[in-house]
């Protein structure tokens, strides 16, 4: 204190007061020290934490962590996935501010944000479904919740994501995959059968199977010959139903028979691939549906068969001229192994031209069609499916004049077997006329004379006449008929009388040229209509 100062005035009250709070921080400053270290004696002496047990610290571009995925269900229509929220740094206001979208690898975009609701099934996509649990019931988005998504199909890749409307990029993902686990098949030794050439068959059983059973749509088989496959992409397998490798009914063929009729493929299904041509090396490959993914292939071989030797009987023609002509004959000879019909192609041309762009397979019991109206039937004489000695071809529907022949090959290498050859119509006959006998006068000279003998017997319209005056044609070619008067040109006519009136030309039918001037050389013409040649000619002077 100062001169003057008493221990009651303000002065000294003041510095008395500062001087205890001093004291009193002091005091609380060594308090928390003694804590502080205590706590920090307590802590070194705890075991360390394991990450799961630090504090949720995520990044704010992906705020909330999920467990592992978890995937169940029952393939290949409902599997399903489920997780657990492991860290959510980022709380909205309530579950209600999140929506949840789903992405599957077959689809161009992503489903349509659907709001996350606890304990409600929610539609993410056509197939796929999600509940999510609220673990500890307090209606907000926080760690323990559950996801399942289930009803989905099996080998598709899944991407989840939990957005928000300030975040539709993601504030959370699980992404999984419904890839089924390869099926380990393994096949018998195959067995062979079939006649040889073009029905040569193989067959093998499934003799093992590892994995789960699996449908026959979750596998796909292609088949090569001499190391080229029949097709563009392997086909999808399909139980006791016929797959064809090619593009024609006739091309090699692959039936798979369901053991069980369960539609799975399971042991003892019977893989067996027919119309094999003869003289190639063949694979078979069993695919994976998913990614083409090889599991078990076999390999066989078709020898080379010698071809077969065929021939002919003589062609029968007969028919309704002129557009219905027929042409049949028989297997004659056939000599070497004995071979189905598959085993032959049959071509049809017209004046040399082929009336098809490929051989078609030899067939029995249906008519086989070239063009339009050209057909070919077949018998099987023993039906046997066999070709054999007395087996017939007929072919109808022939119009005239044409020539027309019949090919039958080997449809191996298309080496022809044996021919037909035959002219539609009736065959040009051989004509003979008896010597002419002049008559009357001046400008009406006439001229007659008879048919003395045929060969043939064709009706009169297969026919032309034409006469020639001093070698020069006095009209053009006519239709020949009988009982009417037939103008030749000019002044010049024809008669022709019908001797037996049965309207074909034959022996003693008359012919009577008249009208004709004096002076001149005459050259009468019977011309056949079918290639436009003379028949026969008769000249005479007047």
């Amino acid at each position: 204190m100062s001169d003057g100062e008493t221990a009651d005035s303000p002065a000294v009250r003041e510095s008395s007061a500062g001087r205890g709070k001093g004291k009193k921080i002091a005091a609380s400053l060594a308090a928390v020290a003694i804590i502080c270290a205590a706590v920090a004696a307590v802590i070194l002496t705890l075991p360390p934490q394991s990450p799961s047990e630090l504090p949720c610290d995520r990044s704010e571009t992906m705020p909330i962590d999920f467990s592992s995925v978890t995937k169940a269900g029952t393939p290949p229509f409902n599997n399903s996935a489920s997780w657990e929220v492991t860290c959510v740094s980022r709380r909205l206001a309530s579950a209600t501010s999140y929506e949840v979208r789903i992405h599957r690898s077959i689809d161009a975009s992503w489903s349509s944000p659907q709001p996350l609701v606890f304990g409600t099934i929610v539609m993410l996509d056509q197939i796929a479904r999600t509940i999510i649990t609220d673990a500890d019931g307090n209606g907000k988005l926080s760690e323990g919740d559950i996801f399942l998504v289930y009803g989905m199909e099996d080998h598709y890749y899944w991407v989840f994501y939990v957005v928000s409307a300030e975040h539709p990029e993601g504030l959370g993902a699980a992404n999984w995959d419904t890839k089924s686990a390869l099926p380990t098949i393994a096949f018998s030794q195959p067995t062979y059968g079939g006649t040889p050439g073009v029905n040569a068959t193989v067959s093998w059983n499934v003799v093992s199977t590892v994995q789960r059973t699996y449908s026959f749509s979750h596998y796909k088989a292609q088949i090569k010959k001499d190391g080229v496959s029949l097709v563009l992409s392997p086909k999808t397998l399909s139980g006791n139903a016929v797959l064809i490798f090619g593009a024609f009914d006739y091309d090699v063929k692959l039936i798979v028979s369901d053991l069980t009729a369960d539609g799975n493929l399971t042991v003892g299904d019977r893989f067996s691939v027919y119309q094999l041509p003869s003289g190639h090396s063949w694979n078979f490959t069993l695919f994976w549906f998913q990614d083409s993914v090889e599991l078990e292939w076999i390999d066989w071989t078709t020898a080379q068969m010698p071809r077969p030797v065929v021939k002919f009987s003589t062609v029968t023609k007969d028919g309704t001229p002129p557009f219905n002509n027929t042409a049949n004959w028989t297997v004659a000879e056939v000599s070497g192994p004995a071979y189905t019909l598959n085993s032959y192609g049959v071509t049809v041309a017209e004046d040399g031209n082929t009336l098809t762009a490929y051989p078609l397979n030899l067939t029995a019991g249906h008519a086989m069609a070239y063009g339009a109206i050209v057909r070919v039937l077949f018998g099987d004489l023993g039906g046997d499916g066999v070709l054999t000695v007395g087996d017939s071809f007929l072919v109808y529907g022939m119009p005239e004049p044409h020539a027309w022949s019949l090919a039958l090959s080997w449809w191996h290498d298309s080496t022809i077997l044996a021919w037909a050859n035959w002219t539609a119509g009736p065959t040009k006959p051989m004509v003979a006329f008896s010597s002419p006998i002049q008559g009357g006068s001046g400008t009406n000279l006439t001229m007659r004379w008879a048919v003395a003998a045929s060969s043939g017997s064709c009706v009169f319209s297969l026919f032309e006449v034409q006469i020639e005056m001093d070698a020069v044609p006095v009209g053009p070619a006519v239709v020949l008929s009988a009982g009417a008067v037939i103008s030749l040109g000019g002044t010049v006519s024809l008669i022709l009388s019908d001797a037996n009136m049965d309207g074909k030309l034959t022996a003693g039918d008359m012919f009577f040229v008249y009208g004709m001037p004096s002076a001149h050389i005459w050259k009468f013409h019977l011309i056949w209509v079918m290639d436009g040649t003379d028949v026969q000619t008769l000249t005479w002077n007047t």
